[in-house]
């Protein structure tokens, strides 16, 4: 079972975007939790091409062999070639533990295409 909501607000180039989730797994020997959120807000520096976001969420997994918190912080760019139908975004995360000052780096790129 999962349970989430986001909210998305636009207004004048300013984007936020957010989401929270609560879920659940059983199979036959484990029930396993995870909850987390993410907010994500952005600018359109070069309207309506060019946007430049900022990606923050936590999460957190619990089983009966180990729990574990993470976090993320990135940047995002995307260019919009044609509205959201084509759409080039990358952006470099970086994903650590809540108290665990090792990290890992992610670096992604994406082309949307919609028809």
């Amino acid at each position: 079972m999962v349970v989430g909501a986001d909210v998305d607000v636009r207004y004048r180039g300013l984007s936020l975007v957010s989401e929270v989730f609560f879920r659940t797994l059983r199979d036959a020997a484990d029930t396993l939790h995870s909850h987390g959120f993410v907010v994500q807000g952005g600018y359109l520096v070069v309207p309506p091409r060019l946007e430049i976001a900022g990606p923050f969420g936590r999460w957190s997994t619990a089983d009966a062999v180990a729990s574990a918190r993470r976090r993320e912080l990135g940047l995002a760019v995307g260019y919009f070639l044609n509205a959201h139908n084509l759409k080039l975004q990358t952006d470099v995360r970086r994903l650590s533990g809540m108290h665990d000052e090792s990290a890992e780096h992610e670096v992604g790129v994406q082309l949307q295409v919609v028809f």
